[in-house]
């Protein structure tokens, strides 16, 4: 579900707990299961957010609408289907955080987007078909 709108391409961090909060890094999109007032210190650290629960009024989503960071909310088993390090596409406009898929082979050079809506269902496309609708 899109709470916060706009787009951010980056790595992803995944954190389970709040015990590990202190591991995210400047930049990074957060993957997480739910927040609440404990992990304010981290949103301003944070270019996106995504939560396996909540939904418009729910403290990740007010909180990432006050400081402008795209986010979707309720992505079932988003901790379990993504990793930290991930590169993914995050688009808190339309509802989806895509992993962006490196290239298996060296003489391919069109990487793979894997999209992941809020639904639970997923689908892959390469990146020229996902960039031609």
């Amino acid at each position: 579900m899109p709470v916060s709108h706009g787009i951010v391409r980056g790595r992803c961090r995944v954190v389970k707990s709040i015990d590990d909060a202190s591991t995210i890094q400047v930049g990074e999109i957060l993957v997480v299961k739910y927040t609440d007032i404990g992990w304010s210190p981290y949103f301003p650290l944070v270019s996106g957010l995504v939560t396996e629960l909540g939904g418009l009024m729910s403290h990740g989503a007010v909180v990432a609408r006050e400081y402008g960071l795209p986010c979707i909310v309720s992505v079932k088993m988003a901790t379990t289907v993504f990793q930290t390090g991930d590169e993914v596409i995050l688009n808190g406009t339309v509802g989806t955080i895509a992993k962006v898929e490196q290239p298996r082979s060296a003489d391919s050079d069109a990487g793979s987007v894997v999209n992941n809506t809020t639904d639970g269902h997923s689908s892959e496309k390469t990146e020229d078909e996902t960039s031609n609708g």
